[in-house]
């Protein structure tokens, strides 16, 4: 089942990317009822799957948009996609289709890249042990490497400056921390700190 709506918009500042001008969200439509369809699907399931959750994830609590307490499973940053498909670490969703051979017909749209990671899911061969290391815990780590080896943390993942500042890191299963091919250390959460 799939359920696509506007929630009506005063300005859409990111109307450049996704090409819906402001107006469209505010012409009659059921929203109310696609919500409550919404409502009834994250009720029945385990977890909530999105490309990039942590951008998804941050609406959902504001305004109309319940808080949503289930797992999140990011596809672009927890899911281990098998080696032979050649994807980046943190692929786009438009990699990760063209790796399926799932046909891509438009880009940055809500529904056209549910449509993608749904071709995607049901493409791949170990689905249920992918999406149960994905949910495996993660903590922050920062990468011990020399500049020099630098590109090692970058093709692992790891980003610079982000969210450690000053150096490449990265959350991790205690699983990937272990398998990686040079150290790592643990950082802190400041609520861990005190």
């Amino acid at each position: 089942s799939q359920v696509s709506f506007l929630l009506p918009a005063a300005a859409n500042p990111a109307e450049h990317v996704n090409g819906i001008a402001a107006e469209v969200t505010r012409l009659s439509q059921p929203w109310q009822a696609g919500l409550q369809h919404f409502l009834a699907l994250l009720a029945g399931a385990d977890a909530v799957l999105a490309h990039n959750a942590a951008f998804d994830a941050k609406w959902f609590g504001l305004g109309p948009l319940p808080a949503i307490d289930k797992p999140w499973i990011c596809s672009m940053d927890d899911i281990e996609w098998p080696p032979e498909r050649h994807l980046r670490t943190s692929p786009s969703v438009r990699d990760l289709a063209l790796a399926y051979g799932v046909p891509v017909w438009a880009a940055h749209r809500a529904l056209t890249d549910c449509t993608y990671l749904v071709q995607v899911l049901e493409r791949c061969d170990n689905l249920e042990g992918l999406l149960a290391a994905a949910t495996e815990p993660k903590l922050l780590y920062r990468a011990n490497l020399p500049y020099a080896e630098r590109h090692k943390a970058k093709q692992a993942g790891f980003r610079w400056n982000e969210p450690v500042r000053g150096a490449w890191s990265r959350r991790l299963s205690e699983r990937q921390a272990q398998a990686l091919a040079f150290e790592v250390q643990r950082v802190k959460a400041d609520s861990e700190a005190a």
